[in-house]
């Protein structure tokens, strides 16, 4: 084994199979201008129970598509909506009860990757603290103090399949 300042290797010792990695200098956003948006006065907040969402999620997730993969959410004070679209498979929504506090309408996340952050989650219910419609989402639990996770939301993309036009 080996490394150097651009690269990993790996060689065995007969020296026949060799594995080499390149070493990544990608700069990592500063995550605690995000952290400080979850703090402002003018997020949303909606709470959930985690495990009804993640198997909201997972039936939503059989109408979604290659081009549509992600789980739209809409918001009311008592309960969240969740709902996917895709032009062959259909279209599925569930209302499941929420405690929602925010001006946001409608958000949209990939639902694959919802699915997969909620079940790292302890926590019977989960909070999301949404900053905007295409910026950072936090989502803690009351049973994970020290677990917080930054997420991105997708952009809400209006697609028409069919329209009449007048005559």
């Amino acid at each position: 084994m080996n490394i150097s300042e651009k690269r990993l290797f790996f060689r065995t010792g007969d020296k026949r199979e060799a594995f080499t990695l390149p070493l990544s200098y990608y700069q990592y956003p500063n995550y605690h201008s995000f952290l400080a948006k979850l703090g402002d006065d003018d997020v949303c907040k909606l709470k959930v129970k985690r495990a009804d969402l993640v198997d909201a999620l997972g039936r939503i997730h059989l109408f979604n598509t290659d081009s549509n993969r992600c789980a739209y959410f809409s918001f009311s004070p008592t309960e969240v909506t969740v709902h996917a679209q895709g032009q062959d498979t259909g279209t599925a929504r569930e209302a499941l009860d929420a405690e929602y506090s925010g001006e946001m309408e409608r958000i949209a996340f990939p639902t694959r990757n919802l699915i997969e952050i909620l079940n790292h989650f302890n926590s019977e219910t989960v909070t999301f603290t949404l900053t905007g419609a295409e910026a950072p989402c936090g989502i803690t639990g009351e049973d994970d103090p020290d677990y917080q996770v930054i997420v991105m939301p997708m952009m809400i993309q209006e697609e028409t399949y069919y329209t009449e036009e007048n005559a």
